[in-house]
């Protein structure tokens, strides 16, 4: 039911089941503060840069394949290996500032304050965990998919206090110090977790 895609895979369909998904997500709305049809394709450009980095080396990416749609992938999970040194999309920054035109200084602020409060044991990175709103349950058990066969712990920042209460109550996922993080200080709130 779960596979990990190949290196080689497009990065492109991954990251616009991510732009989707999210598309009435307060962060991006927040990230993109413009009409719905640019906040869709500069979102979508952005996840596509993080996605192609987690396919060429510094991660994994799993998805659930879809059985009909506008999309292959009926979930995807997008995975960052931070059991050694961290590494970052080659050019991002200028990769970033394509993608993210005016709206700029809102990602490099997100950007920030992840940095600096990123766990520094070794762990792996959940960035992202996406399914199509018809697949109830479809998350879960894909996050349990990978979490199940890891040795060590695994990071992740929620995005609404739904999620946090499902990370809590139904994976095992702790709050961490400081629970909350907001880009810029006045942006969304993240919520840290930590699963053992």
């Amino acid at each position: 039911m779960f596979r990990t895609l190949p290196g080689d895979a497009e990065a492109r369909p991954v990251a616009e089941l991510l732009g989707v998904v999210f598309d009435d997500s307060e962060i991006n709305h927040w990230l993109v503060d413009g009409p719905a049809p640019e906040r869709l394709d500069r979102m979508t450009a952005w996840f596509e840069i993080l996605v192609r980095h987690a396919l060429t080396g510094a991660g994994q990416v799993v998805v659930a394949d879809s059985a009909g749609g506008d999309s292959p992938y009926a979930a995807a999970a997008v995975w960052f290996d931070r059991t050694g040194e961290a590494t970052e999309p080659e050019n991002y920054a200028e990769l970033t500032a394509k993608a993210a035109g005016p709206h700029l200084a809102r990602f490099q602020a997100l950007d920030e304050v992840f940095d600096e409060h990123h766990p520094t044991e070794p762990h792996q990175h959940l960035a992202f965990l996406v399914a199509q709103p018809q697949r109830t349950g479809l998350g879960s058990k894909l996050l349990h998919h990978t979490t199940s066969r890891l040795t060590v712990p695994v990071y992740l920042e929620a995005t609404s206090e739904d999620s946090r209460r499902l990370y809590e109550t139904r994976h095992g996922f702790d709050r961490m110090n400081p629970p909350e993080i907001r880009p810029a200080g006045n942006g969304p709130a993240f919520h840290r977790m930590w699963r053992p």
